[in-house]
């Protein structure tokens, strides 16, 4: 079975009830703390490469309302300028494992890691 990378909010109870769930089903996680250990700019240029940029930006955010980023038509750089060094506009919590992108904790969702 693959690794599944797990980034997540220590802080953040959607994120402990992902954890959870993910650790409860005995899957392996490499985890990743990200308000003990934030992304740096070259970090968010890799994990971001070839994906939808805008969908790992929570728009439910305190610091996207905070900076007004509705109204604004940002660029990819100033989005992982952005992600760099705002660790809580990214929408969390989120799990790849190969092409699989998971944002969020929806459980459905979840299960198909296990299959």
């Amino acid at each position: 079975m693959s690794s599944i990378d797990f980034y997540w909010k220590s802080t953040c109870t959607t994120c402990r009830r992902a954890r959870s769930f993910l650790i409860n089903s005995g899957l392996t996680i490499n985890e990743r703390d990200l308000a003990k250990k934030p992304f740096n700019k070259e970090e968010v240029i890799e994990l971001l490469r070839g994906r939808d940029i805008n969908s790992f930006v929570n728009p439910k955010s305190t610091p996207y309302k905070e900076l007004g980023l509705k109204d604004k038509n940002l660029t990819e750089e100033e989005i992982v300028d952005l992600l760099s060094k705002e660790v809580n506009l990214f929408k969390r919590p989120f799990i790849i494992k190969q092409d699989l992108v998971l944002l969020g904790f929806a459980e459905s969702e979840y299960k198909k890691l296990l299959e």
